[in-house]
Order: structure tokens, then C-alpha cells, then sequence
């Protein structure tokens, strides 16, 4: 389908989705939200496609959302339930691994969708702004339930209550990305990631995604189990027996499932 606020591709079995309202340094309205939903539904449905690789046009990542107001404002009432939140999980529980790669600015609803990625690498310039406060908002988009359990308690508090920049070398100290690419280099650093991740067990992939969701809720003794589980599937699997014979036969494995 035509898309007005992003663009959607896709090239050996990589969906590459870009934030596209580069006037507006890629700020999120209701219309991109949905947008992004139906993007995200259309990459699920397309069993070719092993890896999503998510960015932005322009200056910016995204500037968080729209406040300019106007017909295609960020928070309609009810939007944030009815309208957001679904877009968020749906990436947070997204079956294929997703690859976030920011540049330039990454602020409130923009830093709660990379954090809802998988692996997240920033160009040496970016930086992460949780500026929610200096608007007399609160966090939204998941970032209250997100921040502490990738930066811990103290810094989540930090960026939430002070409203202060985070470069991207402090972003990576801190957990809150995979690593950083000089500036320039960031879309080949990403396309490699991807490339790799495509090129792996989907349904390896999804199992261990899972882990890491159902971790944040697990006692230890209940992640322990569901490990065995997992693991008693996939020592079983085509997938596991095919990457076995390629270690054997000092080739790369070829993933079907």
C-alpha cells in the first residue's frame, strides 16, 4: 500500500522501514503511527522477509511526537491506547529480529521505539533526549517500563526527571545500545547487522527474542525451565542439524525454518 509518512522495502529477505517526515526531523503522528502498524502487520505476514531494519530520512531519527497540533496531532484524545500502544507492543513482540539505526536526534516517542528494537546502533553525533518533562508531560510510549530495565533505576531517573541529552558514547556505556558507528558509516554498520541477522535460524531467532521478553517477568527458576524447553525444541530441530553439518563441512549453514 502507499505510505505518506514512511517508506517500506525490502531486498533479500531485509524490510528496511524509514521514518519519513524529514521537514519535521521524522516527528510521529497519529498518521505515521498507523502507518508503522501496518507496516509492521505487512513485514509479519511476508515469510521471506528475515530481518527489519528500521531509520529515518533526513537530520533526524525522530524528534518524538508531533505537539504542533492541527489535524494530524501526536495525542488525540485516546490516541496513546487506542492508537500507539498497539504499534509499540506489536514492535516490542515483533517475530523477526529488528534493527534500529539512529542518527541525529532521538527524542521521547523516537527513544521508546528504538528501545523496542532488538539491536540498536547510533551514528558517534546521535544522542537520546527524554525531554517529556521540559513539556510538562509524562513519559509515555513505554518509556517508564522501558528505561530502568535497559539503563537501571538511576539513570532511567536521570533521563526522565532532568530532561538532559545522553550522547551516544554514554548510550552505549550504559546499555542503552548495541554500539556506535562513526559518523557516515552508519547505514553500511547497520546493513551488516541485518545482513547477519537475516542470514540466521528464524526460528532460532524467535525463541531466543522470547527468552529475553519473558525474562523481564520470569523467576529464575522459571526462565531455567522455559530454557530447557526451548532447548529441547530446537536440539530437534531441522535447523540445528543443518548447522551441524555445515560446521562439519566448513561451509555457511543454509536456515529454512
Amino acid at each position: 500500500m502507499p505510505y505518506e509518512t514512511i517508506k517500506l522495502s525490502s531486498d533479500e529477505g531485509i524490510a528496511f522501514l524509514q521514518l519519513d517526515r524529514p521537514q519535521r526531523l521524522n516527528a510521529m503522528t497519529k498518521g505515521m503511527i498507523e502507518e508503522l502498524g501496518n507496516a509492521l502487520s505487512a513485514v509479519a505476514a511476508d515469510s521471506t522477509l528475515r530481518c527489519l531494519l528500521i531509520s529515518g530520512n533526513g537530520r533526524a531519527f525522530c524528534a518524538g511526537a508531533d505537539l504542533t497540533g492541527g489535524n494530524e496531532s501526536s495525542h488525540p484524545v485516546g490516541a496513546l491506547g487506542e492508537i500507539y500502544n498497539p504499534v509499540f507492543r506489536a514492535l516490542a513482540e515483533f517475530p523477526a529480529p529488528v534493527v534500529c539505526a539512529v542518527h541525529g536526534a532521538c527524542a521521547g516517542a523516537g527513544v521508546s521505539l528504538a528501545m523496542s528494537c532488538d539491536i540498536v546502533i547510533a551514528e558517534e553525533s546521535a544522542y537520546f533526549l527524554e525531554a517529556f518533562v521540559n513539556a510538562g508531560l509524562v513519559p509515555d510510549t513505554g518509556a517508564s517500563w522501558l528505561l530502568p530495565r535497559v539503563v537501571g533505576r538511576a539513570k532511567a531517573a536521570g533521563m526522565l526527571l532532568l530532561g538532559s541529552r545522553v550522547t551516544a558514547a554514554q548510550a552505549s556505556e550504559w546499555g542503552l545500545i548495541w554500539q556506535t558507528a562513526e559518523d557516515g558509516k552508519l547505514s553500511a554498520a547497520a546493513l551488516q547487522i541485518a545482513r547477519q541477522l537475516a542470514a540466521s535460524s528464524p526460528a532460532t531467532i524467535r525463541a531466543i527474542k522470547t527468552l529475553l521478553r519473558e525474562s523481564a517477568r520470569n523467576s529464575y527458576a522459571e526462565q531455567l525451565d522455559l530454557e530447557a524447553r526451548f532447548q529441547h525444541i530446537a536440539e530437534q530441530s531441522d535447523d540445528h542439524r543443518e548447522a551441524a553439518a555445515a560446521f562439519l563441512e566448513k561451509r555457511p549453514p543454509r536456515f529454512s525454518s
